[in-house]
Parts: structure tokens; sequence; C-alpha cells
């Protein structure tokens, strides 16, 4: 496999970006924080979707974005494949959409689960990976993110040599012993069935015998008991007609009965309606004389043509009394703007009397000047004042003709309200005349309908008569009802007994039946039991003696293959990474490494930054060669991604990079770093640059 570039939208720090990635090896450098590593996630996520631990769509979509995608581009096994996921915010959750594979030009639209079953075949993955939470085979062979290459060292040993056997896949032999153990479990349960079904085989062919002359004795005894069940059934028959007749009878009777009781209500009905027709004509009667009397005691005078007239004079007095009103008001406006007018005069009068230099030219002012000007403003203050005196004497007049007007609107006003209440009594009046035509009108109609009641209520005695008639001709019948009830219930008992000798003699006969042919069955069922029963011992025999001892071998060759080849690669790539002869390091039966210094063990945790780093790494790289080496069918071999590698380390240890690369010899190695020397040491440079939270590439 040999990635060829990747784009992503929207995702974490990047909003649209393209990436390249040549074959050999690739440098991405850049500052720490600056995206580095969300391009190798990205990547992962193209191929795997959302993993839960791993990588999550909220922790990939950029923050404040509705959607966004990672196209990935590589090529394996001769064959051009384009594969794009999206991401969609929902709410407060962001989930994974579908996506498309295109595989050498043919697109295929596909669900997160399909898209990932596919990329595990394309890869040459184990299927069952398609369930797990992430690929072990992924992250130990290719990718490896940073957080992750010590954290193998520092598990348990027990999680660790577990986790190594499920990425090497030697865990499937113990899964096989297991499923063997179950198999042979259940082997010895049906052995066990077995020899319990043959064990009683004499006494079922005993028992089958006696069954035999048992089924004839039930036989003869069944045909006995039928004869007299079909002659107890016939005289029941029988005895049922005569009661259906005399039912037929009954409800005839119940139904004169029925028709009586209706009669009884109707008439009930009529003699109600009748007496409460009586009462309401009594009191429409009363309440018609009381109409009269009211009627009479108003006496109704014409008014609608000097209610007209009051109405016309009342609005032409009510004009002008408000032109009045308008008058008095400009009068007193006047009377009020000249008084304004004498005060401004007379202060102007007093200012000048002090007055010694113009405000504007600033020369003396003289006594000339100043008696001028006082002789001028009093001329003005006598000429408003006569203005007063005219408004004031026009003033008066205005309030005597105010006064009469007013005295005017106020008697319009209650002849009119004279004229009004007139009107209404004349209405009422009407009303009252209405209403007791109304009533007559009513108890007309009573008495209509009393008249039409009575009529009703003689029919009805003369059906209830007619009914009487009927009913006597039913005298006897419940009589004779219930005694062919009592004798039907001796009948329905004599033939119940009867039955249930008859079912119980075929319940038995047809339980020996069953019981004959399950003895039968069960004698058959032994023979067979015999020869399968020899056939699960061998089976047994071969898988206790033979099969698990193979297994076992099998496995433990393995891994011993496994630990070798992994124990000489680790030591091989520490010796590039540390070039000290006081320093080794190999793994125990357990994979930890075990590292000694100058004859003696030395912690893993008491070891320098750099110095753990170099360890982890050279863990990780065995770990990819090993794997490679072991799993043949996977196509991810030709490609091995880095992530800040070179954590902790020193100037001389970075210069060890560059013979790490050399030993690889792989077709693209991806390294991600923020160290600048290791640009030297590559193919291929590619700098990320993050500004104002997003990141570009150059």
């Amino acid at each position: 496999m040999i990635i060829k570039g990747v784009k992503l939208q929207n995702i974490r720090s990047y909003i649209d970006e393209s990436i390249e990635f040549p074959e050999g090896s690739t440098l991405l450098a850049g500052e720490i924080g600056s995206g580095k590593s969300s391009i190798l996630l990205a990547i992962e996520f193209a191929l795997f979707g959302i993993t839960r631990g791993v990588v999550s769509g909220a922790s990939l979509l950029r923050t404040g974005k509705k959607q966004g995608s990672v196209e990935l581009h590589f090529r394996i096994q001769n064959k051009d494949v384009v594969i794009k996921r999206f991401l969609k915010r929902q709410e407060e959750d962001v989930r994974q959409d579908s996506g498309y594979i295109i595989v050498d030009g043919l697109k295929k639209e596909a669900t997160p689960v399909e898209l990932k079953s596919m990329v595990l075949e394309l890869l040459g993955y184990p299927p069952q990976l398609l369930t797990k939470s992430k690929s072990l085979i992924y992250r130990y062979t290719v990718y490896t993110p940073q957080e992750e290459m010590k954290q193998i060292l520092l598990e348990k040993s027990e999680y660790r040599v577990d986790t190594l056997r499920k990425v090497f896949q030697i865990d499937k032999y113990r899964r096989i012993r297991e499923n063997t153990q179950i198999v042979l479990r259940a082997i010895k349960q049906q052995q066990n069935l077995v020899e319990g079904i043959v064990q009683d085989l004499k006494e079922k062919q005993e028992q089958l015998k006696q069954i035999k002359d048992g089924l004839k004795q039930a036989e003869q005894s069944l045909e006995q008991s039928e004869i007299k069940l079909k002659k107890a059934q016939t005289e029941l028959r029988n005895k049922q007609e005569q009661i259906k007749k005399n039912e037929r009878q009954i409800k005839e009777l119940n139904q004169l009965k029925s028709n009586l009781e209706v009669e009884e209500t109707k008439l009930r009905n009529k003699v109600s309606l009748i007496q409460r027709d009586g009462k309401e004509i009594n009191q429409l009667e009363k309440e018609t004389n009381d109409l009269l009397e009211k009627s009479e005691e108003i006496k109704v005078v014409e008014t609608a043509k000097d209610e007209k007239r009051i109405q016309t004079e009342l609005e032409k007095a009510q004009q002008e009394h408000e032109e009045v009103l308008k008058k008095q008001a400009e009068l007193e406006k006047d009377i009020k703007q000249q008084e304004f007018i004498i005060k401004q005069e007379k202060k102007v009068v007093d200012d000048i009397s002090s007055l010694k230099k113009c405000p504007v030219c600033r020369q003396d002012v003289t006594e000339e000047h100043v008696e001028h000007i006082k002789k001028s403003q009093e001329n003005k203050i006598k000429a408003a004042e006569k203005l007063i005196q005219k408004s004031q004497f026009d003033l008066e007049y205005v309030k005597e003709v105010l006064t009469k007007t007013k005295e005017d609107v106020q008697r319009l006003r209650e002849q009119h309200k004279k004229l009004i209440e007139l009107r209404i009594m004349a209405k009422e009046k009407q009303n009252l005349q209405n209403l007791m035509h109304e009533k007559q009108k009513r108890m007309k109609s009573l008495e209509e309908e009393i008249k039409k009641l009575k009529q009703e209520v003689g029919s009805i005695n003369t059906a209830k008569v007619e009914i009487h008639k009927r009913v006597e001709g039913y005298k006897n019948l419940e009589e004779e009802y219930e005694k062919l009830k009592e004798e039907l219930e001796g009948l329905f008992v004599k033939e119940k007994e009867i039955a249930v000798v008859v079912t119980k003699i075929k319940t038995e006969l047809f339980s020996k039946q069953e019981n004959l042919k399950a003895v039968e069955e069960e004698v058959h069922k032994k023979l067979e039991a015999k020869k399968r029963l020899q056939k699960l011992k061998q089976i047994q025999n071969w898988l206790q003696e033979l099969f698990i001892n193979l297994m076992t071998v099998i496995e433990h060759h393995v891994m011993m293959r496994v630990y070798n080849e992994f124990n000489e690669i680790l030591q091989q790539f520490f010796e590039v990474l540390v070039e000290t002869e006081v320093m080794t390091i190999r793994i125990d039966e357990e994979f930890s490494p075990v590292i000694e210094q100058n004859g003696y063990e030395v912690d893993y945790e008491y070891l320098s930054g750099g110095e753990k780093t170099s360890i982890a790494l050279a863990y990780r790289l065995a770990l990819n060669k090993v794997i490679n080496d072991l799993i043949e069918n996977i196509k991810t071999k030709d490609l091995i991604i880095l992530d800040e590698p070179t954590d902790g380390f020193s100037t001389q240890q970075l210069d060890k990079i560059r013979d790490v690369l050399d030993a690889l010899n792989t077709k693209q190695t991806i390294i991600v770093s923020h160290e600048s020397k290791i640009e030297s040491f590559v193919e291929n440079v590619i700098r990320v640059n993050k500004h104002e939270h997003t990141s570009t590439v150059t």
C-alpha cells in the first residue's frame, strides 16, 4: 500500500486542504500543535471510520462546522483506490455518514461498516477486525500515535502478552483448545445420555407384551359402551325437540307480556301529558288576563313629530352655545396678550432709565435719547390699555349671552328626554300585546293536543284488552316447560355418565397405543445408541490424546519463532539507535524488555527520556518487522508512519534516524516531527503551518 494523497475538509484545524505524498521518505514538519498528527488521524479515519476510544467524530470535526470529510487516495496491488468518508454534526453528537470507495474507476456507495469491510479485504487484514474497536495490525505495523509508542512497554505483562498474541494471531490456538474442551464436554454428556438409554432394554420388551394384552380387553369394553351411548343420545335429542317447541311458545308469551307493559307505559305517559297540558292552559289564561290589564293601563301619545322638532332646536342651541364659548375664549386671550405687552413695555422703560452706555455701539446714552424712548413706550402702553378696556366690555356682553344659551340648551334637553320616555312606553305596550297574542295561540294549540291525546288513550285501552285475551291462552305453559327441563336434565346426566365411561376407555386405549409405539421406538433407539456410543468414544480419544497436544506444540513453536525473531530484530534496532557497549537489551518470556547496563538490570522508568524513546522506537520497529514477516497476506508492508519518534533525543541520537530509515527499507516512510534536523535525512518535506486556529500545508 502506497498513500498518494489526502484531502481534508473541516477536519480539526484544517478547513480545505490537499496533501500529496510521494514514495520514499517524507517528513511532516512543523511546530508542536500545528496539525501534523491530525493528518495521520484523518488517514486512519478514512480507512477504518470512527472507532471507539481511538478516533471520535467530535475530535475530528472542526469546531463550529456542521459537516466535514476526508478523501484518501492510495495504490495497492496495482489498483488505484479512493475512499471518502463524511462527518455530520447532529444536535450534541458528531456521527459518520455514508461514503464511497472507488477502485480502478469503479465507484460504490456504502455505509461506514460496509466501507470498513471492503478496506479490510483490500489490506488483507483478518475479517474479524470488522467488529473490533481498533485494528491492532494497523496500529503496530503502520501507524502508532506518539502517546502509544511507550504505552505497550508500561502495560502489565499479562495484558501485553495477550495483546501481542492477538496481533500475531497466535491466540487462535488457545481458542481452538478451549473450543475443543467444549466439544469434549458435549461428547461426554452425549455418552452419559446414550448409556442411560440402553441399560433397561429387557424391561421395555416385557412392558411391550403387557401393553398388547391390555389393548385387546379395552377394545371389547369400548364396543359395548358405545352401543349404550347411542341409545341415550337418541332419547336426549327427542326431549330437546319437545323443549325447543315449548321455548318458542314461551317466547311468544313473553313478547305478549312485554307488549302489555309497553301499552301500560304509553297509557301513563298520555294521561300525564293531558294533565300537564291542562295545567299549562290554566296558567296561560291567568297570564293573558294580567297582560291585558297592563296593556290598558298604558296610554299612547303620538310624539314622533314633536321629538324631531325638539331635536332640531336642541342641536341649533348647542351650536350657538359653542360659538359663544369660542368668542369668550378669544376675548380672554386678547386681554392676556395686551397685559403681556404692557408688562414688556414697562420693563423697557425701567431698563433704559438706568442705561449709561449703548451695549451695541459702546457710546454714552444722552438724556434726550432716554426721554424719547420713554415717551414712545408710554404711548404703546396707553394703546394696549384701551384695547384691554374694549375687550373687557365685549367679554361682559358675551357672558350674558352665554348664560342665556346654556339655559336654552338645558330646557330643550329636558323636553327631548320626556318625548323619548313616551316613545318607549308606546313600544312596551306593543310588546305586551304581541306576547298576549302568542299565549292565546299556545292555549289553542294545547286544547287541540288534549283532544288528540284522549283519542289515543281510547286506542291503548282497546289494545290492552286484546293482549289479555291472548295471554290467557298460555296459562299452563310455564309449568309444562319446567317439567320437561327436569326430564332433560336426567337424560343429560345419564348420557354424560355413559360418555365419561366411553371417553375413559378411549383414553386408556389411546394411552396404551401411544405407550406401545413409544416402547417400540425406545427399543430401536437403544440399538442405534450402542453404535453411536462406540463412535463417540473414538472421537473423544482422538481429541484428548492427539489434537489438543498438537495445538499446544504448534502454538509453542510459533511463539518461539516470534520470540526469537522479535528479540533479534529488537536488538538490531537498539544497537542502531544506542551506540554503547555498556547497555544491552533483550525480551523475557512475557515480551517485557530487559535492559542491562554494566552487567546489571536497569528499570525502564529510571532511564533518560532519550533512552526510553530509543527503546520504545526499537520495540515498535521490531513489532512492525515481525508482524509483516509472520502475516503474509497483509498489504501494508510497504508503508510505515512514525509519529514524533525522536522525543527526548539528543543531537547525536537524531543522527541515528538516518540509519533507521536505511534499515527499514520500505517503499514509503512518513515521519511526523518538529525537529528540523530530520529534514536532511529524508527525500521529501511537507511543511505544516498554523495561523489563527487554521492549518495549511506548503
